[in-house]
């Protein structure tokens, strides 16, 4: 499945945010917060580029996280209609497709996110990514592996047994390894302050060659409502044939 295949899944409501509104609506960059410690959940508007050697697409994404493991991402197209869904937490994950009213459950959420855009790497990293290295950092989940005179190695483990490893002296790019010796290189865009938001982040895979970038242009610091995470498929959704969803 490309993400070219999710932009023609089906239409519906502006169902991932709870607090900004619809996606449908301009995408002009806001001042962005700074993170807050704790975070208690968030609700965020990106623009979206994956690219491939073969293709490239662009879209709107809404993304809902609420920690430690649910995540929700909606697809608009241009017009601001709801492409597709993924939901994900720590038992599962869910894809909806509204126009054909189907649905797809997976048993891992990591599964789900190979299918639709050929990473290999749970959902629920991303909403972790989207803070930034210092909020990334300053997580329990990461700590001091190897120190020097002059270098510090700092190691970050996130869900799905992903592990991220900052290089010394440069907190603006990271190496993520994955289960199965998958290797994704991460940069971002820093923000005036440190614990500012990045405006972006970028994500590269070597092997199949894919490149995600996400611009974060609107971003609220809320728990998101509940519901949004519901892994039980709405009424009236059919399972997927595999001609319909991956």
């Amino acid at each position: 499945m490309i993400p070219a295949e999710i932009l023609r899944t089906g239409a519906g409501a502006c169902l991932a945010l709870s607090v900004i509104g619809c996606a449908g609506a301009h995408l002009a960059q806001s001042r962005l917060p700074e993170v807050p410690e704790p975070v208690e959940g968030y609700s965020a508007l990106c623009a979206a580029k994956w690219q491939s050697p073969e293709k490239t697409w662009r879209a709107r994404l809404a993304v809902a996280f609420l920690p430690p493991e649910r995540i929700r991402l909606e697809v608009y197209d241009p017009a601001g209609n709801s492409r597709s869904v993924l939901i994900a937490t720590e038992e599962g994950a869910l894809l909806l497709d509204p126009r054909r009213r189907a649905f797809r459950s997976y048993p891992s959420a990591t599964q789900a996110t190979s299918d639709l855009v050929g990473i290999a790497a749970m959902p629920q990293s991303l909403a972790r990514l989207l803070l930034g290295p210092a909020a990334l950092q300053s997580a329990p989940e990461c700590g001091v592996i190897a120190s020097g005179e002059r270098q510090t190695l700092r190691r970050c483990t996130l869900p799905g047994g992903g592990e991220l490893r900052f290089a010394p002296g440069d907190e603006e790019r990271a190496i993520l390894t994955l289960p199965g010796e998958v290797l994704l290189q991460l940069a971002w865009g820093r923000g005036p302050l440190e614990r500012s938001l990045p405006s972006w982040v970028e994500i590269h895979q070597e092997t199949p060659s894919i490149l995600l970038r996400l611009e974060t242009k609107e971003l609220r610091f809320a728990e998101p409502d509940r519901e949004l995470f519901s892994l039980s498929a709405p009424p009236g959704f059919s399972p997927a044939g595999e001609e319909t969803m991956p």
